[in-house]
C-alpha cells in the first residue's frame, strides 16, 4: 500500500497545484505573488526581508513581486514602528476581500470534491494527512538542524 501511496499524493499535490495556478490567473497574479500574499496574510504583516526569506528568493525579487502586488491594490507597504529605515509589508482591504474568497473558493472545491465520501471517510484522511505532515515537518527540521 505504501508504495502506490507516493504516485498517489503526487497526484493530489499536482492537481493542487494546478488549482493553485489557475487561482493565480483569476487574480491576475503569478504563482510566487499568489505565494506572497498568502505569507502576508498569515503573518499579518512582514518585512520584505522576512518574505524573501520565507519564499528562498533574492531580496531584488521581493522588490519586484510586492512592487507588483502594491501596484495591483492587494498589498500596501508601512513603515515599520520602530525602525524608520525598515518597511512592512501588509495586506490592503481589497488583499483582504481577495483573501477571503480564495479561501472560500478552496473550502468550496474541496467540499465539492468530497460530497461523496462520508464523515468517517474524511475525518480518516484528515488524521491521515495530519499526521503525514507533522511526520514531514519533523523530518525537515531534523534535517534542517543537521545542515
Amino acid at each position: 500500500m505504501l508504495d502506490g501511496f507516493p504516485s498517489i499524493a503526487l497526484n493530489f499535490f499536482r492537481v493542487m497545484e494546478r488549482n493553485r495556478s489557475r487561482v493565480a490567473g483569476n487574480y491576475g497574479l503569478s504563482e510566487i505573488e499568489l505565494r506572497a500574499v498568502f505569507r502576508i496574510a498569515a503573518a499579518g504583516t512582514m518585512t520584505p526581508k522576512d518574505l524573501a526569506s520565507d519564499l528562498a528568493l533574492t531580496k531584488g525579487a521581493i522588490t519586484g513581486v510586492s512592487t507588483r502586488l502594491v501596484g495591483a491594490g492587494l498589498v500596501r507597504r508601512v513603515e515599520h514602528p520602530q525602525d524608520r529605515r525598515s518597511l512592512h509589508l501588509e495586506l490592503t482591504s481589497a488583499g483582504h476581500s481577495a483573501m477571503r474568497q480564495m479561501h472560500h473558493d478552496f473550502r468550496s472545491t474541496l467540499s465539492t470534491a468530497g460530497t461523496h465520501l462520508d464523515e468517517s471517510d474524511l475525518a480518516h484522511a484528515g488524521a491521515v494527512l495530519e499526521e503525514l505532515a507533522r511526520n514531514i515537518a519533523a523530518r525537515t527540521a531534523t534535517t534542517a538542524a543537521e545542515e
